[in-house]
């Protein structure tokens, strides 16, 4: 949809990670995507590259689920998206991501916050 001659694009989020030489890993990652698009908005880095939401499509495709029905069992996937997308509502359950991890269990999910500069806007949702 254009909007003024404009592109109205959905919100994109992304999770991305590394378990080996995660700060230069994700730098490099988080560069290159704002390289690409420009300013990002990014949550705090967890361990754990997957497309987790395209605005609000609901599909089913090439092996390809959207959303991804991890969003809501495990918690360095909720948890950094509530961070950064906490008013917006599950495509499918229709409830906030703020809401969803407010009533999360993390039970033996053990989720630990790392602490890198990485020279984004990073909210924190404690």
């Amino acid at each position: 949809m254009s909007v003024g001659g404009v592109i109205d694009m959905p919100r994109v989020f992304v999770s991305i990670g590394s378990n080996i030489d995660r700060e230069r890993h994700v730098r490099s990652s988080l560069q290159a995507l704002r390289e690409r698009f420009g300013e990002l908005l990014v949550s705090r880095v967890y361990e754990s590259e997957d497309l987790l939401l395209y605005g609000d499509l609901v599909m089913e495709e090439r092996g390809v689920k959207l959303p991804r029905e991890e969003i809501d069992r495990y918690a360095f996937v909720l948890g950094p998206l509530a961070e950064i997308a906490g008013d917006i509502a599950h495509p499918v359950d229709g409830r906030r991501f703020v809401d969803l991890w407010r009533e999360f269990d993390p039970a033996g999910q053990a989720l630990q916050p790392v602490e890198i500069d990485i020279g984004c806007k990073s909210p924190r949702a404690d």
